[in-house]
């Protein structure tokens, strides 16, 4: 199965609590009701996508069983992922400080927990990931003091060799989409589309990303000009890591490191078709910044007074 994508259980409930609060009674008053659900698997479809592995059973019904979405779920591998999210687990105790963290407004224990389990998964079934909350190299450098010296150091070991970079990427519009599927369907069909999807696949071969850019940003202004009132032209940051003899040297004689001895092993047992991780940074998985939006269309519409009668109506839903 190729073309596949992995959406952590973390990352996907993020999605469905935006879901929920942004469609909450205030903000239908005022706003159109969104499903983003809909717009994050549409973004990544029309950006190279097929299939999406997740936990298939956290999704809304109306998502599930939609007719174009329900044969493009398939469930998580729970053998890799449960591995995975104890080598995390480990990585963490005794090299993350959690007194401190739970002093700051926004911890992180959680979303680090998640981009390690996310990481693990990744190396050890070939499928790329979302990351959400650190898909730059200098993402961890603000939580430099709540990690260990050594666990800090090997982190900014592997960022070195994350090859990070921006592809032209084709976004179908929301509006477009919820009113008319076949249309959606009938773009993600057509000749040129399918070009464009088979470019995207070159660029897990890091020897041909410079051409496979190029490429890809020819193919895809092609379909956005046949297709432009229906599509948006944007861009997509991706980061291709490769699990190799020289990520491998990094670690090797240097200070003891649970996340080293991981990288290592990892190298040493991979296969020669699961060397390469790659992952993509997608503002429509970002809870958060979904949230800020969400937030700023309903003050621009309704006034600065409707954040407050949103938080009071749904802390009174919530203590009834």
């Amino acid at each position: 199965m190729d073309k596949i994508i992995y959406i952590s259980p973390k990352d996907l409930s993020g999605i469905n609590s935006i879901s929920e609060l942004a469609n909450f009674d205030t903000f239908l008053n005022y706003l159109d009701p969104v499903d983003y659900h809909f717009i994050l698997f549409s973004t990544l479809y029309q950006s190279g996508t097929n299939f999406f592995q997740l936990n298939s059973k956290n999704l809304p019904e109306a998502i599930r069983s939609h007719p174009f979405w329900k044969n493009k779920f398939v469930d998580i591998d729970n053998k890799p992922y449960q591995k995975a999210a104890i080598k995390a687990t480990k990585i963490l105790n005794g090299n993350f400080d959690l007194v401190l963290d739970k002093k700051y407004n926004a911890p992180q224990f959680p979303n680090l927990h998640n981009y390690f389990t996310s990481l693990f998964y990744s190396a050890e079934t070939g499928i790329p990931f979302i990351n959400v909350d650190y898909p730059e190299r200098k993402s961890f450098d603000f939580m430099e003091s709540r990690l260990s010296k050594e666990l800090f150091l090997a982190i900014n070991n592997l960022n070195s060799q994350v090859q990070s970079d921006k592809i032209s990427t084709i976004t179908p519009q929301y509006s477009v989409l919820k009113k008319d599927v076949k249309r959606f369907e009938d773009i993600a069909t057509s000749a040129i589309y399918r070009n464009y999807s088979d470019s995207l696949g070159l660029l897990v071969e890091s020897s041909k990303i410079e051409v496979a850019k190029k490429e890809i940003h020819i193919n895809a202004l092609k379909v956005y000009n046949k297709y432009a009132k229906h599509l948006d032209l944007t861009g997509m940051t991706f980061g291709l890591l490769k699990f190799n003899k020289k990520l491998a040297d990094l670690f090797v004689n240097k200070a003891t490191s649970v996340f080293g001895d991981y990288i290592i092993d990892t190298i040493e047992k991979a296969t020669s078709g699961k060397r390469k991780v790659c992952y993509y940074k997608v503002d429509e998985a970002h809870y958060m910044i979904q949230w800020a939006n969400r937030i700023g269309e309903l003050m621009s519409k309704g006034g600065r007074d409707k954040l407050q009668e949103f938080l009071d109506e749904y802390s009174k839903k919530n203590s009834s």
